[in-house]
């Protein structure tokens, strides 16, 4: 390749990858099908086997981190052509990810694999094979960590826990109080009419709306929280 198809090929992926719906679009004119809501947080940095862009099938709502791999191909029986003299090769495998799939930073899922919805997969892990529904997996190669139920039980078991981690660290290294931004995830712990608390953690009105009715705050205002997690902390 010449040296400026090698430069129009660079600015083709640089504005590809330049955001998640460029990418997204990109990859939906390869074959891919991929539902409404769903972002790659890192496009640049993510591996979509493109080559293999039709077997891919993600869900509405999915969230896809930085350094994820999907894979739907595999090259290894190019060992046993060098090898034995021997030509194997394999198609495309299919993979079907649902709705609402969390895939961390980092996770690889391989071909033939199917995962169903509301699933969390772990930074690192390796998908091998098909999980269903409402799990957190995770691991070499990925297995079943928690229900999606056992799971939201230990977050709401640790969230005040975490915000009160999160105030005394943002405390002790710059010696004042955390500013309301810089707690805005823990935003449903106390009330507030601000819009702002909305976009933070990604929500439209009747989602924010859901979240409040079910997870009533525990205090009046923002500084009477911050008062309380510090409380004793010198």
């Amino acid at each position: 390749m010449n040296i400026k198809l090698m430069i129009n090929k660079i600015k083709k992926q640089f504005v590809i990858c330049s955001s998640s719906e460029k990418y997204i679009s990109y990859l939906r004119k390869l074959g891919a099908t991929i539902g409404n809501n769903t972002k790659f947080l890192s496009p640049r940095k993510s591996f979509i086997d493109e080559n293999r862009a039709a077997y891919i099938t993600i869900g509405d709502n999915c969230v896809i981190c930085q350094g994820v791999t999907i894979l739907a191909h595999d090259y290894s029986w190019s060992v046993l052509m060098k090898s034995h003299n021997k030509i194997y090769p394999s198609g495309g495998g299919p993979v079907q990810i649902g709705n609402n799939v969390f895939l961390g930073v980092n996770a690889i899922v391989l071909r033939n694999v199917s995962l169903g919805d509301n699933v969390i997969v772990a930074a690192g892990s390796v998908v091998t094979r098909s999980f269903g529904s409402n799990l957190v997996i995770g691991g070499n190669p990925a297995k079943v960590i928690y229900t999606l139920d056992e799971y939201c039980e230990k977050r709401r078991r640790s969230f005040i826990e975490e915000a009160r981690q999160n105030a005394i660290f943002i405390y002790k290294k710059y010696e004042r109080y955390p500013k309301e931004s810089e707690m805005r995830n823990f935003s449903v712990l106390y009330s507030s009419e601000k819009e702002d608390s909305k976009s933070v953690l990604g929500m439209d009105n009747r989602e924010y709306k859901a979240v409040r009715e079910n997870n009533p705050a525990m205090w009046l205002s923002y500084d009477n929280m911050i008062q309380d997690l510090l409380k004793g902390v010198q």
